[in-house]
């Protein structure tokens, strides 16, 4: 997957720097768009993580790429140990897991290389190395 240059200069200049928690979010955003449609007015997403950096900054790529926004009151961040994404649409809810090898592999990598470096070498990796997921005909309630 080449890296988009405006998605990833309006993300840089909305999160200011790149990093690669900010593009793990932008990359499941991406795949909920692939796979649900993008619809920032009624779709809303409920993202559980550590609510700490750098993992926090998961939430600007989702919120960038999906357009569920703290400002539209349409995603909510939640304290967990793992990242799940759980995106509504309609009837029917995805739910996407960060693998914990992924996250593993970050943090390890971050002791030795850029935060940018490392950024640009998780945008290359496919979807199905990156996360699991599962759409359900149901919602969830904020």
């Amino acid at each position: 997957m080449p890296m988009d240059d405006e998605l990833l200069k309006f993300s840089i200049y909305f999160h200011g720097h790149l990093g690669p928690f900010l593009v793990l979010g932008l990359r499941a955003g991406l795949l909920a768009n692939k796979l649900i449609g993008r619809n920032p007015l009624s779709n809303s997403a409920r993202v559980r993580l550590p609510l700490k950096k750098p993992y926090s900054c998961f939430l600007d790529g989702i919120q960038i790429s999906t357009g569920c926004t703290l400002g539209k009151l349409n995603i909510v961040a939640l304290n967990d140990s793992r990242i799940v994404v759980e995106i509504q649409s309609n009837s029917r809810l995805l739910v996407i897991n960060v693998r914990k090898s992924i996250i593993k592999e970050i943090m390890e990598n971050l002791k030795r290389i850029s935060a940018e470096k490392e950024a640009k070498k998780i945008w290359k990796y496919k979807d199905i190395d990156l996360f699991t997921w599962k759409i359900f005909r149901r919602s969830f309630t904020r």
